[in-house]
């Protein structure tokens, strides 16, 4: 999926091709979190977990090193539509 975020970050406009100049669109490759999630732990009998990227960065991140002086989160207002998949 070739996107491009607009004025409102929930807003997105999509492409049909990602032949659009440099640096006006993400690029995005879709994945099957739940897949992978059953596929890792029937590959290796592990756990693997997923977590949407406000959790992840709740976990992970301390809010001081991802909040800018006017308390903007880019980790977590930018990127909402992202996924980890944490292992064992």
């Amino acid at each position: 999926m070739v996107t491009h975020k607009l004025r409102d970050p929930t807003e997105w406009t999509t492409y049909g091709s990602y032949l659009v100049p440099r640096g006006q669109a993400d690029i995005c490759f879709p994945s099957d979190f739940n897949f992978l999630q059953h596929a890792y732990g029937k590959l290796t009998s592990k756990n693997a977990y997923i977590y949407k990227n406000q959790e992840f960065v709740d976990m992970y991140a301390l809010e001081t090193w991802a909040t800018t002086k006017n308390l903007y989160n880019p980790l977590k207002e930018e990127y909402f539509n992202t996924s980890f998949l944490v292992t064992e």
